[in-house]
């Protein structure tokens, strides 16, 4: 009996053994479908490293890792490891790997580790070599050189933070998009502004003196439709961000909440011409190709699915404003929002598989996301005010949206997709926030 235990005891520690991950297979990157949620990958950024110790070149390298720093924080993915805490002189190791100490970085609790060269020539023209490294294989997993002008600094760092997510997640995040809101100004005045992703830059691009409402970016990244009414109605334009504007409807009544058909130069409109409002497909110069729905009362605020084969709209058909689902050509239609009795304003995930909305009236309304295909739901912020207007980053890991929780004037936050790590992007008055697509880096 004493024999046959100790043969179980040995088979159940092989079991154990093989079915356990070691140590090492434990340390896995990133749970890329819930960023934010607690599975930050500890990263260490040590400041970079100069050439010829120049002031130029110090200043140079202080500021890029400040600015590697902010941009991977922002993603909610990583955790930075506290810099005092680091086992390495900047002065004299080796940010090559050539002779990198890896245990003193598994010691300070990182996986990962990014390290930056900065070279000025006498010219004034930078190179700047970017590393990261995995601590645990003990080797160089990313390098890429960017020359340019020390200008071009920031575009770089993104870049290569860019190709850090793509090697984790297989997509380049955000990293090279931007976000077009709306901010007041005097009297009923409305622009349209478009910040880089983390909210810097902040610059008007439609400033006509007028209201202007609902921006929406085209696929291409360089066009937005919206509806101003600078000339009296409620008009829909298209304007390159060259700054080519074209007004492309001016039905009577309303023609407002633009939504670009993905991937095509088509887009759908609420339209109240006929005395309901009804949702259209239009060319991108304002002809009507069809009618996509046909009911009464509201039908408005369209949103495509990735593919474009469906698309998502406010309708109060059942008696309050709620979100429907239907096909291209306005079959199929099935309602998706059960969370209140008003739900408005949907956002179709770019990975297709959910829909965010908000629900609630008066001085408190909340944003939720609904599974298409089970409809679960999730409800992402609660307690705060007015949370309005979501809209998916392109890889679909974050939401940006507008609250009156800074003081009752609305302001633009972003989240992660689970409602997570709520932060201000900029501190200036904003709504309606439309996340464009990104661009792969140069």
């Amino acid at each position: 009996m004493k024999k046959k235990l100790i043969q179980i005891l040995f088979l159940l520690v092989c079991v154990l053994f093989f079915v356990l991950p070691s140590s090492a297979e434990t340390n896995s990157y990133i749970d890329v479908t819930n960023p934010g949620g607690g599975n930050k990958i500890p990263l260490a950024a040590p400041t970079f490293s100069s050439g010829k110790s120049s002031s130029t070149e110090g200043s140079i390298a202080i500021e890029g890792t400040d600015i590697l720093k902010k941009a991977l924080d922002f993603t909610r993915l990583f955790a930075i490891v506290d810099p005092s805490t680091y086992l390495w002189n900047p002065s004299t190791d080796d940010v090559t790997g050539a002779k990198m100490n890896y245990q003193n970085w598994v010691t300070v609790g990182a996986e990962l580790l990014v390290t930056g060269e900065v070279k000025v020539s006498w010219r004034g023209q930078m190179e700047l070599d970017m590393r990261l490294f995995d601590v645990f294989k003990g080797q160089v997993v990313l390098f890429k050189q960017y020359k340019g002008s020390p200008s071009e600094l920031r575009n770089m760092v993104h870049q290569f933070c860019a190709e850090i997510i793509y090697y984790l997640t297989g997509n380049y995040g955000v990293f090279g998009s931007k976000i077009a809101f709306i901010s007041p100004s005097r009297g009923n005045v409305r622009h349209i502004y478009v910040a880089d992703f983390d909210g810097s830059n902040p610059k008007a691009v439609i400033s006509n003196g007028a209201i202007n409402l609902t921006p929406a970016w085209c696929s291409d990244g360089k066009r937005l439709a919206y509806t101003s009414f600078v000339e009296g109605g409620a008009d829909l334009y298209v304007q390159d961000l060259s700054g080519k504007r074209q007004k492309i409807a001016s039905y009577s009544g309303v023609n407002i909440n633009p939504a670009w058909v993905p991937g095509k130069s088509e887009l759908a409109i609420s339209c109240s011409f006929t005395g309901s409002s009804e949702i259209y497909l239009l060319t991108a110069e304002g002809k009507i190709i069809k009618r996509i729905t046909n009911s009464w009362g509201i039908n408005t605020s369209p949103t495509f699915s990735p593919d474009g084969s469906q698309l998502a709209f406010v309708s109060d058909r059942g008696g309050s404003p709620q979100i429907y689902v239907c096909d291209i050509n306005g079959g199929n239609v099935r309602r998706v929002s059960f969370s209140g009795r008003y739900s408005t304003q949907p956002a179709w995930s770019p990975k297709g598989d959910k829909i965010a909305y908000t629900t609630g009236a008066g001085s408190v309304i909340d944003i939720y996301v609904v599974d298409v295909q089970t409809g679960a739901l999730m409800k992402l912020t609660e307690g705060s005010g007015k949370n309005e207007n979501p809209a998916w980053s392109p890889d679909g890991s974050l939401i940006a949206f507008s609250s009156t929780r800074s003081g009752g004037i609305p302001k633009i936050y972003t989240m992660t997709l689970f409602g997570m790590d709520q932060q201000i992007l900029l501190d200036m008055p904003g709504t309606q926030p439309a996340w464009s697509p990104r661009f792969l880096p140069k």
